[in-house]
């Protein structure tokens, strides 16, 4: 795990974190397992166990933690890396988006629809006044 991940996730310790990650449901199983996060997301959602068409870019499993949790797509930020597939289904929806550049997608260009309403290099940039000015709707204009 990244030093930044770490850091991250022990700023972020008292919010509902989870983890959503697509692939072979018992390869992404044993990565979770070595990553040793199960104490510190409330679940992690192996998008392939609800059918390979749950994959992202579904919407199904942040739908299923918006039921969990009790929250519209609004109040819940996905920071991911990839924006073929990331962004492009629960966007539209509401979800707020954080895109981290690096790693395999780093160097990917994206339009508006594939884009995250953000973009980071770490996620130390993840703090949470930062969080809290993405899920803030935006100011309205007089008329």
């Amino acid at each position: 795990m990244y030093p930044d991940a770490e850091r991250c996730l022990a700023r972020f310790a008292e919010w509902p974190l989870y983890l959503v990650t697509d692939g072979h449901k018992e390869v992404q199983a044993r990565k979770v397992l070595a990553m040793d996060v199960a104490a510190t997301v409330r679940h992690a959602y192996l998008t392939n166990r609800y059918g390979r068409h749950r994959a992202k870019p579904s919407p199904h499993v942040f739908e299923l933690i918006c039921r969990r949790e009790g929250v519209t797509a609004g109040q819940v930020i996905y920071v991911g890396d990839n924006p073929r597939k990331d962004f492009v289904g629960i966007k539209p929806l509401g979800f707020r988006t954080v895109r981290i550049l690096r790693g395999n997608y780093a160097h990917l260009e994206a339009d508006e629809a594939h884009e995250a309403h953000r973009r980071i290099h770490s996620l130390d940039e993840l703090t949470e006044e930062f969080v809290t000015s993405l899920c803030m709707p935006p100011p309205r204009l007089a008329n």
